[in-house]
């Protein structure tokens, strides 16, 4: 995918009707694609860096600026829906803490709004206005974590900023993605939003943007 592409494809969607879905991975700029473990007593967002298989994710318009997001594939024969839940520490889960049952449907918990720039690097805000943010390493045997924060305004933009990898869904709706972006093309992308990699994050973001 190159920055023409990603342009396409983002004006294509916007300009899209409301219930219009595309399927799409959330990467990490630090590295790592966010997945749901369904057999967590509270299934929520995570990373996990020694997993590198596609966790994709089903993103549909609910106005011009939100989008529920829900997983593909959960083994359960039903939409699950990834909901803000500020009675569970402000993290993504597609069930309810409080009584244990699936989220089925869009209610204000699981209305994200989403910003899509160029290179579709994406923020994506929950119903309180805050930002989803990367987390970090937060045990030995949970992977990485995605959490929410109250205050955007400090937070590092590498941190709450996200690759939203399109590659595969692009191909569905007739957009080339054989053009591949060039390393000049990615620093110019990531200067001009002033994010700050190491050399490792980014051969790394540049590796999944052309080839997931």
């Amino acid at each position: 995918m190159n920055l023409e592409t990603s342009k396409i494809i983002t004006t294509n969607f916007a300009t899209s009707k409301i219930g219009t879905s595309f399927k799409a991975q959330l990467f990490s700029l630090k590295g790592g694609n966010i997945r749901i473990n369904f057999k967590a007593k509270h299934p929520v967002w995570y990373i996990d860096p020694k997993n590198t298989t596609d966790f994709f994710f089903n993103f549909t318009k609910i106005d011009e600026d939100h989008v529920s997001i829900s997983p593909v594939y959960s083994g359960y024969h039903k939409d699950l829906y990834s909901s803000v839940r500020n009675d569970y520490k402000w993290q993504l889960s597609v069930k309810n803490p409080s009584n244990s049952k699936w989220i089925t449907k869009v209610d204000k918990k699981e209305r994200i709004r989403i910003r899509i720039g160029d290179l579709m690097m994406t923020r994506l805000y929950g119903f309180n206005k805050s930002i989803i943010k990367y987390k970090g390493i937060v045990a030995a045997n949970q992977g990485m974590q995605v959490t929410r924060v109250p205050n955007i305004s400090l937070l590092p933009k590498e941190e709450t900023t996200w690759f939203l990898s399109m590659a595969k869904a692009a191909g569905r709706i007739g957009i080339s993605t054989e053009n591949k972006t060039t390393e000049s093309e990615l620093k110019l992308v990531l200067e001009k939003q002033d994010l700050k990699l190491t050399t490792k994050e980014f051969d790394t973001l540049l590796q999944i943007i052309n080839t997931r």
